[in-house]
């Protein structure tokens, strides 16, 4: 399992971005440049977050899931081995990850704690009303 990036769009209006000169004369010429300021400022910021989502959170979440290899500690004594056999469903308005897994007791060893069968496949949630499953 690994994160990777998709699509990423960053588009910051340089509008949003307001800054207020006060003064007197020279804060008057300066107000001139304010365009140019606010461009140079608006590309920095896209670039540090189209580096960050895609470079650095990939980064940073694929090592965590290298370094617990599949477990996530719930509460003391109780681990949750999990896996996705699929990748990520995200949406504007959800996200979704497939998972399945063994929530067991650590003290004792997993495998006697697994069950007989196969675990079923769990739905994912309804479109056409999100607070269903």
């Amino acid at each position: 399992m690994a994160v990777n990036t998709v699509d990423i769009n960053v588009d910051i209006d340089r509008n949003d971005i307001k800054i207020h000169i006060g003064g007197g004369f020279w804060t008057d010429l300066a107000s001139i440049f304010k365009v140019f300021f606010k461009s140079t400022v608006v590309g920095l910021i896209n670039t540090a977050v189209e580096t960050t989502l895609s470079t650095v959170i990939p980064q940073v979440t694929n090592a965590a899931l290298q370094e617990n290899n599949g477990f996530f500690h719930a509460v003391p004594n109780f681990w949750y081995d999990w896996e996705s056999p699929s990748a990520a469903i995200v949406t504007t308005s959800s996200w979704e990850l497939a998972m399945k897994g063994l929530l067991f007791d650590h003290r004792y060893p997993e495998a006697a704690q697994a069950p007989a069968g196969s675990l079923p496949d769990m739905p994912y949630q309804v479109s056409s009303d999100a607070a269903l499953i």
